[in-house]
């Protein structure tokens, strides 16, 4: 009778286990789907410390962009950068760069532009250690123009001078900007 008792608790005990083990919590059971159409919002590579160079056709240094992270959209074949750092050279002359850096990066329109938001700060030296300064929350870059633009509150810093507007599009080769909207000034005359 005892062995009996016995088999049949190792019986139930081995029955038990094996319904455990076979029917595991939904949790577990959960599949993933790896289409391609899923939603954008789900990167598929992620990289830390990034440096991507780019390059004129002569061979001379372009664009240097540094990133903290950065995710890859291959859906929609978009970039997002954090903490973005980035070098421009307008053009194959240009000896001094563009220089910026903000929050938050994008690549956008397949890799045609770039938009930089959040605390975005770029600038230009220039002689005798004076900058050119460019302070807003939103910066798109189109480098095959060699353009900037915004459509929000902008400050520009030269050292003749400080202009506040809203909206803005520049020639980062030749250094023109035009404000769009809400515009005030200081000129400083020399």
């Amino acid at each position: 009778m005892r062995n009996f008792l016995l088999t049949i608790m190792l019986l139930g005990f081995a029955g038990g286990f094996l319904l455990f083990m076979l029917g595991q919590p939904e949790v577990f059971r959960k599949k993933t789907d790896y289409n391609q159409t899923t939603i954008d919002y789900q990167f598929d590579s992620y990289m830390i410390n990034i440096t991507l160079l780019e390059f004129h056709k002569s061979g001379r240094l372009a664009s240097k962009l540094d990133a903290i992270n950065t995710k890859r959209f291959k859906s929609t074949s978009r970039l997002e950068f954090e903490k973005p750092k980035l070098k421009y050279y307008a053009s194959d002359e240009s000896t001094k760069p563009w220089q910026l850096k903000a929050d938050k990066g994008a690549s956008i329109n397949n890799g045609e532009s770039a938009i930089f938001t959040d605390n975005v700060y770029a600038w230009k030296d220039i002689k005798d250690g004076k900058k050119n300064k460019i302070i807003t929350e939103k910066l798109i870059l189109h480098p095959n123009k060699q353009t900037v633009e915004t459509d929000v509150k902008i400050r520009m810093i030269s050292p003749n001078g400080e202009s506040i507007g809203v909206g803005m599009r520049g020639n980062l080769d030749t250094e023109i900007f035009e404000l769009l909207s809400e515009v005030q000034g200081v000129y400083r005359g020399q």
